[in-house]
């Protein structure tokens, strides 16, 4: 397998201040240290309604970083429509709705991340709304101003996208959808930006033995090869790994099937590489426990499942449904939709690799106030400290942005 470039985006858009470091091996699991090793804060809890201020509510993505230093992220509900919304938010805690979605022809119910390109515009996909009812994928200018830039749902079109778009060197967007496509079961896709906009379906999933219902991002190697995973599919219909072959003539191959005895199963998130060209990822099912697992793909091909959830019993995380920070300290980082003190709210986590793989749980989800059930990932913030979301909780009960520090 080629070297993998650990970032998501490349070209002009960043993603944000997502670290990468060096990669390990794996060798013995140890047992789980205690929880609220590290301290948290809740930063903004969504959900705030006024005669004048309607908020967004229930964030699935994860946040961005801009180089204005601001946060940026969608909620998938709420807003002036109840259909979600773009938000802006200060590293002191004051957000600002740049736009609520659901109007004529307007996306609705964003479950993925935003890019941002060097000039300060944001582009992102909703799941639903456009002018097909199947989603769209949208830009908000620096002043706010929003355009759909293509609703999908058209005959052999893709539908339905729950992840996010990278972006390669010339400002093409690429994406998954979750549905649609000549098997019904999700695309791989090209938008490329111009005086005219263009989308081409580069694959569609759902053929023999192939993988189905794509949920995350994809990622690029040096060559421009795209990675991901689907969630269905492959030889045990529990989701894979792929790798699609850009050209006059575009490949696919099945890397991995999910679901071998002791695998993972069922990955939702995003797969993130080190320098040496390894793959890691999560999966929210399967494992010793079957409640998920973390795993790693070598570049020989080689899967070996790191940690599986749940292995020092109660008080530990379970259930991820998003992808890992490989942090600069060599460790990786994440967050559950579940387990944790609380039981059924969720963690952040952090693996420790080397020859004996270790799993701490930093902080449980779920105190008075506090945020629940995450279904993101973590960034690495400008200051240092780590930044997520969570579905739930908060002051509102409907979601939050929480800062932590280890």
């Amino acid at each position: 397998m080629n070297a993998i470039s650990c970032s998501l985006v490349l070209g002009v858009f960043v993603v944000g201040l997502t670290a990468c470091g060096g990669g390990g091996g794996g060798g013995a699991s140890t047992p789980i240290s205690p929880v609220h090793s590290a301290s948290e804060v809740v930063l903004y809890s969504f959900g705030s309604t006024t005669q004048s201020f309607v908020d967004g509510s229930f964030p699935n993505g994860d946040l961005i970083q801009a180089s204005d230093g601001n946060f940026y992220g969608t909620t998938s509900q709420g807003g002036a429509n109840n259909h979600g919304t773009v938000f802006k938010l200060t590293p002191q805690g004051i957000e600002t709705v740049l736009w609520s979605f659901g109007s004529m022809g307007d996306g609705s119910g964003p479950y993925g991340s935003l890019i941002a390109d060097a000039q300060g515009n944001l582009y992102g996909m909703t799941a639903g709304g456009g002018a097909y009812y199947s989603g769209t994928i949208f830009k908000i200018d620096s002043q706010g101003v929003e355009s759909v830039l293509w609703s999908f749902g058209s005959m052999g079109d893709g539908s339905g996208p729950y992840g996010s778009l990278i972006a390669d060197a010339q400002g093409n967007l690429y994406g998954m959808t979750y549905y649609g496509g000549v098997y019904g079961a999700g695309t791989v896709f090209k938008l490329t930006l111009g005086s005219t906009v263009s989308e081409s379906v580069l694959w569609s999933f759902g053929g023999t033995g192939d993988g189905q219902n794509p949920q995350g991002s994809l990622m690029t190697d040096a060559q421009g090869n795209l990675y991901g995973m689907t969630v269905l599919g492959g030889a045990n219909n529990a989701g894979t790994i792929f790798k699609l072959t850009l050209g006059n003539t575009v490949s696919e191959s099945v890397l991995w099937s999910f679901g071998g005895s002791g695998d993972g199963k069922y990955p939702y998130g995003n797969l993130i590489a080190d320098a040496q060209g390894n793959l890691y990822g999560m999966t929210s099912a399967g494992g010793a426990n079957t409640t998920g697992t973390i795993f790693k793909f070598d570049k020989l091909g080689v899967e070996s499942v790191l940690w599986s959830f749940n292995l020092g019993g109660t008080g530990d995380a379970e259930f991820p449904n998003g992808s890992l920070l490989l942090h600069s300290d060599g460790n990786l980082y994440g967050m559950t939709n579940g387990g944790g003190a609380f039981g059924i709210y969720g963690s952040v986590f952090k693996l420790t690799l080397g020859n004996n793989v270790s799993e701490s749980v930093l902080w449980s989800f779920g105190g008075t106030g506090d945020g629940k059930k995450p279904n993101g990932s973590l960034i690495l913030g400008s200051d240092g400290n780590l930044y997520g979301m969570t579905n739930e909780g908060g002051a509102n009960g409907v979601g939050a942005v929480v800062r932590i520090k280890p």
